[in-house]
């Protein structure tokens, strides 16, 4: 009888041993996806120079990594000179990932850029979801 119990609590902790070695190795996973899409995102939705950062929310371990990330941001530059640098830099940047990152076009991206409500600065929103 003491050998048996013996045997089973030996194979329990195996079990334990084998399910702790995979929620290791899920949440290691879960981790460096987290940082490909936050390395990706900044490149595909960079945050303006200078611009002031007055909401950000998202919906899982952090900003623009995996999950949904919408952030709004503020600047006194013109709409025009905000618009044309998000247009050249984005280009920029897919261009370069274009040479190997097969990443690049996972994360969906939305980004727009107006007046704010009293015309005085311009508003910029920048939305991203990778892998959620």
């Amino acid at each position: 009888m003491r050998e048996a119990i013996t045997n089973f609590l030996y194979g329990l902790r195996g079990v334990f041993a084998l399910l702790l070695v995979m929620v290791a190795v899920f949440a290691l996973g879960t981790l460096v996806m987290d940082e490909k899409c936050r390395d990706t995102l900044s490149r595909k939705l960079p945050v303006y120079p200078g611009a002031e950062m007055r909401f950000e929310q998202h919906n899982f371990l952090r900003a623009f990594g995996i999950g949904q990330t919408v952030a709004v941001l503020y600047t006194p530059d013109a709409e025009d000179v905000v618009r044309e640098w998000y247009q050249r830099t984005i280009a920029r940047n897919a261009k370069a990932a274009r040479s190997g990152d097969r990443f690049w076009g996972v994360p969906q991206t939305q980004w727009t850029v107006g007046r704010d409500d009293g015309g005085t600065e311009t508003q910029i929103i920048l939305q991203g979801v990778c892998i959620g």
